[in-house]
Order: structure tokens, then C-alpha cells, then sequence
């Protein structure tokens, strides 16, 4: 949080100095260097995309021995798969996600406004968002050239960025709760105090983004969704008032999306097939897909 995105070792060794962090009496050491979650940070280069491209490498093994062992078992029900899946691999796949991933998301929500992000075409997906939609088509059944936004409404699934803001409120929320003087909190002090002194004109490129302190990141993601929090503020928010919101401005841009000329996949979809998947109350699972699964203990005891 605060050494990312530094121009080079020099200056984040004396963002450090400055911070004068402590734990326990004694000084906290910096290094240019660590290794956390299976994974190599340095502070020099991104960390929401060195920490996706890592993650997705470890889902995609995980989805393979999940995907055999359910073959092997004769597991066929798409709702009991996917159930299943955001148990064992989703959660591989974004785990940590509170630390590495504001920045990916205020990337996505920004895509949304470009003319084929809330349609799901384009480029600029990172490595992990890669692989979960990649999965989500398998166990579907769909082809590749399926568009992303239909995937999502056939699992009832909001998209990845939705998700990692939740669970990035989550992480805040213990943040804010931490002890005063405490380690967290004065990371958390160190954070925010970065966000007030960057100038935001900096930052909007791809490349701007990975440079922003992880508050900073994570107030731009919250605030281009539309979801209104001061983080300077140091107050708590909610998770699942957060998913939904940014669930609700994700289908505000699909709703563009789909009128556009060129748009037949969407338009048919979303026209004919379920409407309803526009609104956020009618957002959901495919009916076909919520008939009741086999005994979820059972199949999990067996996939395990």
C-alpha cells in the first residue's frame, strides 16, 4: 500500500523514512521486494497486475483439477459446477484480492465507459478476469466469442470489479476498526495521506492507475461506480450495498451497450431471451440453471 507504484527503490526508500512506521517500539525496515500470496511485489512495478497475472496461474491449475474431478465423479448440473466453483476457485483466484485489486477495478469501471467494455468486447481484461470468464464459458458450455455481459447474466453473476469492491470494503472496514497506533493503522494513515497529495490529472491512463496509492485507487473505483464514500473519512462501508451498486452502474452501461448498431448478440439476448437481466432486481441465474442440485455436502465431500 505504501510503497506502490514508486518511480524507483530510492523513492520508496524514503517514503518509508518519511512514514517512520513502528511496530512494537521498533522501527518497521523497508524493502524494495516481498513476497506475499505466493507472489513477488516489487515496489516498482504494478501491483494489481503482477498479483493477477499470479493468481490466474494458480486458478487455472485449480480449475483444471476441479474441472477433472468433477468429470470423474459424473458432476453434469451446471448450477451444483458453478456453486462448486465460486467455492474453490473463484476464491483462488481473487484471494487476497482486498490488497492487489482496487486498482484492476477502477480499470474495468473505467472500460465500462469505452464503446465495447459494458458489452464485454475489447481489450485491457487483466490475467485473472481472463481466466474466470474463461471458466465461466466452460462450464457453461459456451463458445469463446460468446459476449462476456451474456455469460454473466446466465450465472447471475455481477462482474469480477463488483466483486473485489466488496471484499476490498471488507478489508477496509477492518482497517478503520484497527487500534489506534496499530500496525494496520498507521498503513492505513500512510495510505490515505498519499491519496490527499497525489494529483489525480496524473493518473488516468492504465499506466496512471498503477501509480496511485491503493486509496487513492480504491476511492476513484468507488466513486466512477457510483458509490459514494469519503475514505478520508475513516468510516466503515458496506459490502453488499457496494456489489450492488456497482452491479447497478455496470447495467446502466449495458443498457447503452446493447443499442448500439452492431450489437445483434446483445440485442437478442437482452431484448427476447431475458429482459429482465437489465435491472438489478432481475438480475439472476438463468431459470434453467435453479432447478434443485444433487445433495451440495455430498458433491463437495467427493470433489474435495
Amino acid at each position: 500500500m505504501l510503497l506502490a507504484g514508486a518511480a524507483d527503490e530510492q523513492t520508496a526508500m524514503q517514503r518509508v523514512r518519511r512514514a517512520r512506521h513502528t511496530f512494537d517500539g521498533a522501527p518497521v525496515a523497508g524493502v524494495a521486494a516481498f513476497k506475499y500470496l505466493g507472489l513477488v511485489f516489487h515496489c516498482t512495478q504494478p501491483v494489481g497486475e503482477a498479483a493477477a497475472e499470479g493468481r490466474a496461474r494458480v486458478a487455472r491449475f485449480a480449475a483444471a483439477s476441479f474441472e477433472g474431478r468433477c468429470t470423474a465423479l459424473g458432476l453434469e448440473a451446471a448450477r451444483l459446477l458453478l456453486s462448486l466453483y465460486r467455492q474453490m476457485v473463484d476464491s483462488t483466484l481473487s484471494y487476497g484480492a482486498a490488497v492487489w485489486s482496487p486498482g484492476l477495478a477502477l480499470a474495468a469501471v473505467r472500460r465500462l465507459g469505452t464503446q465495447a467494455g459494458a458489452a464485454g468486447g475489447g481489450s485491457g481484461l487483466s490475467a485473472a478476469e481472463q481466466q474466470h470468464y474463461r471458466t465461466l464459458r466452460r462450464l457453461l458450455g459456451l463458445p469463446q466469442r460468446a459476449p462476456r455481459a451474456t455469460v454473466l447474466a446466465e450465472t447471475g453473476e455481477p462482474p469480477l470489479h463488483a466483486h473485489w469492491l466488496a471484499r476490498t470494503a471488507r478489508f477496509w472496514n477492518s482497517l478503520v476498526a484497527a487500534p489506534e497506533g496499530s500496525l494496520m493503522r498507521q498503513v492505513l494513515d500512510a495510505s490515505l495521506q498519499l491519496a490527499a497529495d497525489h494529483t489525480p490529472s496524473r493518473h488516468r491512463g492504465p499506466h496512471g492507475i498503477a501509480q496511485m496509492p491503493w486509496a487513492a485507487q480504491l476511492q476513484s473505483a468507488l466513486a466512477e461506480a457510483g458509490i459514494a464514500a469519503d475514505l478520508q473519512q475513516r468510516q466503515p462501508v458496506q459490502p453488499e450495498a457496494v456489489q450492488e451498486a456497482a452491479l447497478q452502474h455496470y447495467l446502466q452501461h449495458l443498457q447503452t451497450a446493447v443499442q448500439r448498431r452492431g450489437a445483434s448478440r446483445l440485442q437478442h439476448y437482452f431484448d427476447c431471451v431475458r429482459p429482465e437481466c437489465l435491472e438489478v432486481a432481475g438480475y439472476g441465474m438463468a431459470p434453467y440453471l435453479v432447478e434443485r442440485p444433487p445433495c451440495m455436502m455430498g458433491a463437495c465431500a467427493g470433489v474435495r
